[in-house]
Parts: structure tokens; sequence; C-alpha cells
């Protein structure tokens, strides 16, 4: 019988009647053996493919690799980062956008990341008016330090990993205007320091050398805070959001990991360091000659509702990074998670620290929030003498989009806006 025909062979029916003998015999016994030797090849190639692809995948089911024969194999969820103050947030979102695909982040995108990085050339740009498109509109922002509202404009559906600076209202908002329709839940990433040494940097950050002689360590606490805002409880309760929780100091192991989750640009490009403030003298932080004091502080601390997350989340199997923690790591969190499991304390720090926000003086704001007041008009002798700008007589909904971008980059919302009707 004859062996059927494809559009791929290229002998003819005679020349299969040859193939016991005559002078084309041997030239079509050789075209033979190299198609069946050519086929062999590509099913061992794809066999191979498969047998990479069953072994990368780890105990929880999650790829460790995104790429198999099939091409790009998103993750399931879209993978978000809450960028906390002084939680090497920059770093983190600057490395992913300079070596990964789809990254769309408040300090950066991974669609404009290689030009943007060089221009930048190691610093924020914030002085720099001319440095691009969106510095020319925005005072104070970037290319690299994107406004919410241009986010927002930009839509994140694109988005594999969205990196944000702001409220955490911002985040049931996407899930409920973006991924809600598709099916589509979140991983929520959110980075847990050390708590004293987190403090201690934000105090750096805002020029306030902490007092641990004070008598009130709770506003001592309170002026140090940068982004009181961007956590809430309620996250935790969400349907659409499922936290998870890593050690950002180093980084490299959550860059590593997060290497397993996102697709890898063509044209990568090497991340130039962002400094966001001065560096720390930890030598003259007086907290860490004073046992007493950091009791009292780390006790003020997990009362808040981002540190009580941390330290229930950090000692549990969502630690993304648990199974390579450090001896250090573990003796820090370990005494943590029990004092917020054993606590009788119903009260929360959290609703004293971030409320009231229009009545601190001027000299006790952190100097980001300063700095992003004066963004819309708001300086020292206005906020002491009680005027404020127009902008501040509006409704929260009736706010320029502007202005409201601003008020949510300082962890500001619609609940603690002071106009009566908000």
């Amino acid at each position: 019988a004859m062996p059927p025909q494809t559009q791929h062979d290229r002998l003819s029916v005679a020349d299969y009647s040859m193939i016991g003998g005559g002078p084309r015999s041997s030239m079509l016994k050789m075209g033979l053996a190299a198609s069946i030797f050519l086929n062999a090849l590509l099913l061992l190639h794809s066999q191979n493919w498969q047998w990479q692809f069953d072994g990368i995948m780890d105990a929880r089911g999650t790829m460790a690799k995104n790429i198999t024969n099939h091409g790009y194999i998103p993750h399931p969820k879209i993978l978000g980062h809450l960028h906390y103050a002084k939680t090497a947030g920059t770093e983190v979102n600057g490395e992913l956008a300079a070596h990964f695909e789809r990254v769309c982040g408040h300090k950066g995108y991974s669609y404009d990341f290689v030009p943007m990085n060089k221009k930048g050339n190691g610093t924020m740009m914030f002085n720099n008016r001319e440095i691009d498109i969106v510095a020319r509109e925005w005072k104070h922002y970037n290319r690299g330090r994107v406004p919410l509202v241009i986010q927002q404009e930009i839509g994140f559906e694109d988005c594999d990993y969205i990196s944000l600076e702001s409220s955490w209202k911002s985040w049931p908002r996407i899930v409920e205007t973006t991924l809600e329709e598709p099916g589509i839940k979140m991983e929520l990433h959110v980075p847990c320091r050390d708590p004293l040494s987190h403090l201690m940097s934000q105090c750096n950050q805002v020029h306030h050398p902490f007092k641990c002689e004070a008598s009130d360590l709770t506003q001592q606490v309170r002026k140090c805070l940068a982004s009181p805002g961007r956590f809430h409880r309620v996250l935790q309760n969400h349907s659409g959001i499922e936290l998870k929780c890593f050690n950002p100091i180093p980084v490299k192991p959550y860059l590593d990991y997060m290497a397993g989750m996102l697709q890898r640009k063509r044209i990568e490009t090497n991340y130039l360091h962002r400094d966001t403030n001065v560096s720390r003298n930890k030598t003259n932080e007086c907290i860490w000659y004073n046992e007493t004091a950091q009791k009292k502080v780390m006790s003020i601390l997990l009362g808040m509702d981002y540190h009580k997350f941390c330290a229930e989340c950090m000692n549990g199997p969502h630690n993304l990074l648990r199974e390579k923690a450090s001896a250090a790591d573990l003796t820090l969190w370990e005494p943590l998670g029990r004092e917020v499991a054993t606590s009788t304390t119903a009260s929360s720090t959290h609703a004293d620290l971030g409320k009231h926000y229009f009545e601190y003086a001027w000299q006790d704001l952190p100097e980001g929030q300063a700095m992003a007041l004066g963004s819309i008009g708001i300086n020292q002798e206005m906020w002491n003498s009680g005027l404020r700008p127009p902008s501040l007589e509006r409704k929260w909904s009736n706010l320029d989009p502007k202005d409201r971008s601003v008020m949510e980059s300082i962890g500001l919302s619609d609940k603690l806006w002071p106009h009566t009707d908000r």
C-alpha cells in the first residue's frame, strides 16, 4: 500500500516504487533517513519542553518559570505591590520595570523605563521641569514618579504587576473597576520591615530626631510616619484581594522570587538606584540604646493595622520568602506574632495616628507631605494662620483630579477630608 501523501512530501508515487532498488534508491533512502531523524529531533525537543514545564512547578502549583513551548503564561492573578514608605519600594518598582514586561508603577512603567532611567541618571528628577512632558505639567512628578491620576487614566488592564504609593482605597477601586468583570483576583504583596528600624528610617526621611525621653511617645511615632494611610485592615477581608507579605531588606530575594512570575523584556536596562532621602546615621538614634523606649514604641506600632498585619503574616504561610528566611528574621517575627496573638487590647493606635490631619502644626508634618501640600499652593504661613486655598473648601468629590491625586499620595481620603460635607 502506498503511504499517504502530504503537502510536505517531496517524493512522487513513482519515487516510492523505486525505493527497493534502482539508480535513485540510495538517494531516496538517505532522504527518508534524514526526514525520520529530523522528526525524531522535533519530538524529543517537544518532550524536552514538556519535561521542563513539568519540572518548574513548585509545591504550591505556581510556575517558577514563565516560558514554555506555548510562550509566556501569565500568573493567574494580577500581582500588586503596596508601596509603603521606606520599604525599598522605589528599588522594587524600578528593578522590575527595568527587566520585566507589563510593570505599571508609580515609580516607573516597563514601556518607557529604559529612556527614563537614562535621563534620571540615578536621581528622582524632582527639580527638573524639562526632563519630560509629565514633569512640565506636574510639579514634583515625572515619568519616574507618575501621578496617580495619570495611572488611573492609563488604566491597569494591561498590567501583570501594579505598584502604587497611594491610599489603601486605590486597591479595592482597581479590583472593582478593572478585575471583577473578567473574573481576575489580585495578589497584593505587602513589604514588612523590622518595625523599629522601619520607624527610624521614616524619622530620617522626615528629618525628625526621635526623642526617647519624651513623655508622649505616641506623638513621637506619629511625627515620623510618612504614609499612615496606605494600609488598612479592610484589605484583609476583601473578596477580590489576597494579601501576601515579604521582607524587603535586602531586596534581592524578593526580586529573585518575582523573576519567576514575570516576563523578561526584550531590551532590558540596568536600574540606576535613586536615593529618596539622606543616609541614616544609626549611631545617633537613641532607640537602640534605650530598651524601655524600644518596648513602648514596639507596643505602639503593633497597635497599628499595618504592623499588626505584618507580625501575623510574617509568621505564616503567606510570607512569600518564609522558606528562605534568615535566623534573624525568625528571631524577630516569631515573638512579635505571639505578642499580637495574645494581645487583649481592643483599641487601635492607627486611627489616632491617622485622623485630625489638618490639626497638625506645619512643623509636625513629614517633609514629603509638606512638599506635596506646597505643590497645590499651601505654604507654612497659610497653614499656621488657618487660611486654606479654595481647593480645600470644596467637597472631596469636587476636587480637581490633580489636587485629589496629591492628597491621596500623602495618605488622605474622602473620610479624612476636612470639608463637612466631604
